[in-house]
């Protein structure tokens, strides 16, 4: 007995097409095209979020003020709040757009939700970094380049940068935080299956 069998006319079609890629399947189109364009949306949504975050980080972050003494930078005791604001500010707005971003993409992107995950932890990765890079340049110059050239007990701001990086890890965290929100709470997964 042979093991093959003949193809019907309506197998053909379906084997042309799942070839191709170009098919369709219960959750949406096959291929390329649309997870190319989704990443697209996705890598767009958190580059204008990290920016975004930069620019609010800089103008909600009172900096505190460090003073020159013997050519060392020195933080007086009640500047040393205003530092631990820099990072608090920081995971605020990186808890709030890294959560956003997780349920907001996760809900347009249906297709594959295991796809949708990765690459919506990548982007809040990115952000991070993103928001931490353009807020260093945003805010004032290293305090040590700042007061070499001048005299002590001179202040001068301190630069816009984390203390405790791993505040950095806030944003892929938030995102998966929406992301799983969406997926087991919010869209209500006995509806979406059935």
């Amino acid at each position: 007995m042979s093991r093959t069998r003949a193809l019907r006319p309506t197998d053909q079609g379906s084997t042309a097409q799942g070839t191709t890629g170009q098919g369709t399947t219960g959750q949406g189109t096959t291929g390329r095209g649309p997870v190319i364009a989704d990443t697209l949306v996705i890598a767009g949504w958190f580059l204008v979020s990290g920016v975004v975050g930069a620019l609010v980080w800089w103008q909600v972050t009172e900096l505190p003020v460090v003073t020159s003494d013997g050519g060392t930078p020195v933080v007086e005791p009640g500047e040393l709040v205003k530092q631990v604001g820099i990072d608090a500010w920081f995971a605020v707005i990186a808890l709030v757009g890294g959560l956003l971003g997780g349920i907001v993409l996760t809900a347009w992107r249906r297709r594959d939700p295991m796809m949708s995950v990765v690459m919506v932890a990548v982007g809040a990765a990115l952000a991070g970094w993103l928001m931490k890079w353009l807020g260093g340049l945003l805010g004032p110059a290293a305090e040590k380049q700042a007061l070499a050239s001048l005299v002590d007990g001179s202040s001068v701001p301190m630069q816009l940068t984390l203390h405790a990086p791993g505040v950095l890890w806030l944003w892929p965290l938030a995102a998966m935080v929406g992301t799983t929100a969406w997926l087991w709470i919010i869209a209500n997964p006995e509806q979406e299956r059935s």
